[in-house]
């Protein structure tokens, strides 16, 4: 069980900085303390669910269930709620998915401290050369 969400595992992915139809599994819970930097091509919403499984190494017969991280029309990232033995009911439903608007905050506060410091190394950069 991971932490706060009764769930087996959690697959974070991350939207990637430049290309659009690109996102980067930054975290997989079932792998603590390693980064992860695994790249996969959108194909329509999420991902193509076959490559997910196969090169997330999740299990045909897992349980999962995807929410996206977005605030509006911006949309941050994905998370995989997985489970390995267990359906999901409706209340699970609902508080995967309020977890996954709250934390689509956090992750756009991120993005935004990310974007300050890349231009202040950029503006650094330029007036050392």
């Amino acid at each position: 069980m991971c932490g706060v969400v009764d769930v087996d595992y959690i697959l974070y992915f991350e939207k990637h900085a430049v290309l659009d139809n690109f996102l980067i599994l930054k975290y997989d819970s079932r792998t603590p303390n390693k980064m992860l930097d695994l790249v996969f091509e959108r194909s329509g919403y999420f991902l193509d669910l076959d490559e997910l499984y196969i090169q997330a190494n999740i299990k045909p017969e897992d349980r999962v269930i995807i929410n996206k991280l977005n605030l509006g029309e911006e949309v941050f990232g994905f998370l995989v709620f997985g489970r390995e033995s267990r359906g999901f009911t409706g209340s699970d439903k609902k508080i995967f998915l309020s977890t996954s608007h709250s934390l689509a905050g956090i992750i756009k506060k991120l993005f935004a401290d990310r974007e300050d410091k890349d231009r202040i190394y950029v503006n650094e950069m330029k007036s050392i050369i």
